[in-house]
C-alpha cells in the first residue's frame, strides 16, 4: 500500500463556507475514538486527486500543519450537480485498534451457468470486516466459475479470505451471487 499523504490547513469557525468553497477549498473533520476532532479545509483539485488514488480503504495521512494524523476517508457529501466534494469527515486510525469497513464485492471469472443463458444475480455488493486498517483492500474479489448451473449459489463462507486479517461480520450463509434460470415468455 503505497503512503499517500494531503497537506490540509485547520479551519476556524468563522470562516464562512460558500468562501472557502470560492477559493476552491471544503470544510472536512478527522476524528476517532482515540483523538480530538480536527477541523480543517482542503484543496478540492488536491484531494479529488488523492482519493482517485486512495480509495476509500487507504490510509491517507493528512498532514496538518505540525501533525501528522493517518486517516482513512469514512463518510463524504457531494454537490448535486457538480459533484464537487462539499464535505469529508475523515477516520483517524489506531495501529493496535481494528476499524469496521463494508468492503465492495467484485465478480471475476466466467461461468457454465451464465454461458447456458442463465442469468447471475449479485444479492450481496459488499461485504461487512473488522480488520486493521493496515490491512484494508479496496475490493474483495469472488469467481464466478463456481455457479455450474442454474441454482448453483456463492455464499460468504465460500469467500477466499484471510480469516487472520479479516473478522467477516456477515452470516457466513448470506447468498452472495447466484445462477437464476431465465423464464421465457
Amino acid at each position: 500500500m503505497a503512503k499517500i499523504t494531503i497537506k490540509a490547513e485547520k479551519r476556524t469557525a468563522n470562516e464562512k463556507l460558500n468562501l472557502l468553497r470560492i477559493d476552491g477549498l471544503f470544510p472536512a473533520v478527522a476524528y476517532g475514538k482515540w483523538a480530538e476532532p480536527i477541523v480543517v479545509k482542503l484543496s478540492q483539485s488536491e484531494f479529488l486527486k488523492t482519493y482517485r488514488k486512495a480509495g476509500q480503504y487507504n490510509i491517507i495521512t493528512l498532514d496538518v500543519e505540525w501533525e501528522k494524523v493517518e486517516t482513512i476517508v469514512h463518510d463524504f457529501q457531494l454537490h448535486p450537480v457538480t459533484w464537487d466534494f462539499l464535505h469529508v469527515d475523515f477516520m483517524i486510525i489506531s495501529k493496535e485498534n481494528p476499524v469496521t469497513a463494508k468492503i465492495p464485492l467484485v465478480k471475476t471469472g466466467e461461468s457454465k451457468a451464465i454461458k447456458a443463458w442463465n442469468m447471475l444475480h449479485q444479492q450481496q455488493k459488499v461485504l461487512k470486516v473488522k480488520c486493521l486498517a493496515k490491512d484494508l483492500v479496496n475490493e474483495i474479489k469472488f469467481d464466478i466459475a463456481k455457479l455450474e448451473e442454474a441454482g448453483d449459489n456463492i455464499a460468504v463462507r465460500d469467500l477466499d479470505i484471510d480469516t487472520k486479517k479479516f473478522k467477516v461480520l456477515d452470516n457466513e450463509f448470506n447468498v452472495i451471487a447466484s445462477a437464476v434460470k431465465l423464464r421465457w415468455g
